[in-house]
């Protein structure tokens, strides 16, 4: 026996509408059943599930929830990607924001931050940016200065 599968039609007038599976019957004609589709909706679940643990993005502030690879303030130490290093887009930096302005050397990888909370340790909030803190400029790296009452490296 071969069975056929129908969607019915699913909108906004509709919240109950699920999957109808036709089948025929005993007598010739056909026996409509209608199914909540559970193992349906946990293979959806599970795929949703698996698509933020393996593509959950960049983060472009600070939460805190985990250890974050800093590479310092001197950007010719950095790896690609890392909060510190040079970039051009967004897309360069592995987490955090590009900075373009020129506090940020035309283009640093960085947090977005709103309080000195909203930074990882060893960085600073300064011009809604996480900056990396000083208390001199030999903390600081090439062509940056300890700014802003010595409390971050800016360009």
């Amino acid at each position: 026996m071969i069975e056929s599968v129908a969607l019915s039609a699913r909108s906004s007038n509709d919240p109950n509408a699920s999957l109808a599976r036709a089948r025929p019957s005993d007598d010739g004609g056909s026996d409509v059943r209608c199914s909540t589709g559970w193992p349906g909706t946990l293979l959806v679940l599970l795929a949703g599930l698996f698509a933020v643990t393996t593509c959950g993005g960049r983060e472009e502030t600070w939460n805190g929830d985990r250890d974050i690879a800093l590479c310092g303030p001197d950007p010719r130490k950095c790896d690609d990607g890392l909060i510190g290093a040079r970039c051009g887009v967004g897309d360069d930096c592995a987490d955090g924001v590009c900075c373009l302005s020129d506090h940020c050397g035309g283009g640093m990888c960085t947090f977005l931050c709103g309080s000195q909370g909203d930074c990882p340790s060893g960085m600073a909030c300064e011009g809604g940016f996480c900056f990396y803190s000083c208390t001199t400029d030999t903390n600081c790296g090439p062509g940056q200065k300890c700014e802003h009452d010595h409390t971050v490296c800016q360009y």
